[in-house]
């Protein structure tokens, strides 16, 4: 019986080291994608309220684009993409939310997005 209770708390100790250090894994390889990158995209406008508005052509560029971590805690990892284009344009572009077991989950249905 007493090999048993060995066996088995040895068990529960190695499962949770290996999931403590999975978890110290994704956090390591989530915060690796913070860093400063050249880009290219394709640029379109897609939008305007004004239906008088003469859309620009599309066309292809590249900048540089900044990847920062915004918040970092225990459970949740927000990284925000900062697009730098020439000189001095600098365009909020998106951001990351890396959250750890959440609680909520969003879903896609159809066209309402």
């Amino acid at each position: 019986m007493k090999r048993i209770i060995i066996a088995v708390i040895l068990s529960l100790s190695v499962a949770y080291v290996s999931a403590q250090s999975k978890f110290e894994q994704d956090r390591k390889a989530i915060e690796a994608l913070a860093g400063f990158y050249k880009v290219t995209f394709n640029y379109a406008e897609t939008f305007a309220p004004d239906t008088a508005y003469k859309y620009h052509p599309r066309y292809n560029s590249w900048g540089y684009e900044w990847a920062v971590i915004a918040e970092d805690s225990l459970k949740k990892i927000v990284i925000q993409h900062l697009l730098v284009v020439g000189d001095s344009t600098v365009i909020k572009h998106w951001r990351e939310d890396w959250e750890y077991e959440s609680p909520a989950m969003l879903s896609f249905d159809k066209d309402n997005t």
